[in-house]
């Protein structure tokens, strides 16, 4: 079966399972379906931040998140999400990581096959049907966001190890500040990253001053 294939039936099995759980959901409860503890209040402040733009009185500060305990990225996926489907948010947000969380699924084949290409469809299968992964890509939290771009960098990560070059260190980057816009804990890990990029290189005798 041709790879590219393979990818495409990876990601749509994905999709279809985290879509139909999703909507499943919320025709049966609602948005409440798909809010935990936490995110019933996240809500509510999207939608009075969505409030404050349409009416125009934010200022200043205000502009940043809608609240400093969110890191922006997420808060202004959210916002942008109230802003074009406005009471649907949920839902909507809810779709949209279902998309992200099916990438993300991609992006474990691809680290898979940087260690060992048999390796890689169990590994995108078991990911497409990991009940943790799709259990969270239905509520209207932080953590698939955050999955994403860990796994962008982990498999960047990977594949400049054995490639080291700049698209990769690129792509390392966009995911590591993907993941610190999503969630701060992943700083400390960036730090240990470099070190342990450095060891590499100086174990490769390819590092410079630059």
């Amino acid at each position: 079966m041709p790879h590219r294939k393979i990818i495409w039936q990876i990601f749509f099995a994905a999709l279809a399972i985290r879509w139909a759980y999703a909507i499943g959901l919320y025709t049966a409860m609602g948005p409440d379906g798909l809010l935990g503890m936490d995110s019933r209040g996240f809500a509510q402040w999207v939608h009075e931040y969505g409030d404050q733009i349409r009416a125009g009185t934010l200022h200043g500060w205000d502009w940043l998140s809608i609240n400093l305990s969110i890191m922006p990225l997420v808060s202004w996926s959210w916002v942008i999400t109230e802003l074009l489907f406005g009471k649907h948010l949920v839902i909507a947000y809810v779709l949209f990581q279902g998309v992200l969380d099916s990438l993300s699924c991609l992006l474990v084949f691809g680290l898979a096959q940087s260690f060992r290409a048999e390796y890689a469809v169990p590994a995108g299968i078991f990911a497409a049907i990991n009940p943790t992964q799709i259990v969270m890509a239905g509520l209207f939290y932080t953590d698939t966001m955050f999955l994403f771009f860990v796994a962008l960098m982990l498999f960047s990560a990977a594949r400049w190890l054995v490639r080291p070059d700049w698209a990769w260190a690129m792509l390392l980057g966009l995911g590591l500040g993907g993941a610190g816009l999503s969630r701060i804990l992943i700083v400390p890990w960036a730090l240990a990253l470099l070190a342990f990029f450095m060891t590499v290189a100086m174990l490769r005798g390819s590092l410079s001053r630059k």
